[in-house]
């Protein structure tokens, strides 16, 4: 998306919920996707792309207002012809520039079988948010509120002394941890977001080892989805909190 230059717009549209079994779908889209590939998409580093496919979930990227309504005809074509539909409700359109200017110009207008497209700043795609500013801020904020969600029904359950560290380290990497890390290969946060992320962590830890909440946190690996971090490597291994 950086490749893009000038009077170029890199544009995003989401198509959700064909409404079909998703097996039926994968079996159908492959015609769909070599349709798409007579339009040029988005360059991104040494690839183009002008599609993203999984399961029932359809995005496609195009370089201009014009190509991308192209490519929306293009499925609108191929759904008639297979008897398929489209939740329209669910799909939207979303304008990234080079510049801060995300609004909407002058004529440019997406539409589905004669349906207004809406227009969006943010979308959630796969469980991930994506905005067209490019940052990841709006992620981080929703999985850290997700993640403390889930996080404070397990206070009593970390508080019995009888429940071996061991089970409640492994209930607090399922419940809690999974969602901080989901999608992690992907997005990417600053120290400071990085801080409110930890701050979960920590409290997980002084909930199971009933220490004082002002315990010093710093023995304990930090949260981090550094792109040094070898994939699938953990982001902490213990839960050492030393007490001032």
């Amino acid at each position: 998306m950086g490749s893009v230059v000038g009077f170029l717009k890199v544009f995003k549209m989401f198509v959700r919920d064909v409404h079909c079994p998703r097996i039926l779908c994968s079996c159908y889209i492959n015609g769909l996707v070599k349709l798409l590939k007579g339009i040029s998409g988005v360059t991104i580093g040494v690839r183009e792309l002008c599609s993203l496919l999984y399961a029932d979930d359809i995005v496609l990227m195009a370089d201009s207002p014009e190509a991308l309504q192209k490519m929306i005809d293009i499925v609108e074509t191929y759904t008639s012809r297979w008897r398929l539909s489209l939740n329209t409700n669910k799909t939207k359109v979303m304008i990234v520039r080079p510049s801060r200017n995300t609004m909407v110009a002058r004529g440019e207008h997406w539409s589905f079988r004669n349906q207004s497209l809406e227009v969006v700043r943010e979308y959630k795609y796969l469980g991930v948010w994506f905005t067209d500013n490019l940052l990841w801020d709006r992620h981080i904020k929703h999985i850290r509120e997700k993640a403390g969600k889930k996080l404070v029904p397990l206070r009593c359950l970390f508080a019995q002394r009888q429940l071996p560290l061991p089970i409640k380290r492994q209930v607090f990497t399922s419940l809690v941890r999974a969602v901080m890390e989901y999608a992690s290969a992907v997005w990417f946060c600053n120290s400071k977001q990085e801080r409110k992320l930890e701050s979960l962590q920590h409290t997980g830890a002084v909930w199971m080892l009933r220490v004082n909440s002002r315990s010093n946190q710093t023995p304990c690996g930090p949260f981090s989805n550094s792109r040094d971090s070898k994939a699938g490597e953990p982001c902490f291994d213990c839960f050492t909190l030393l007490p001032f």
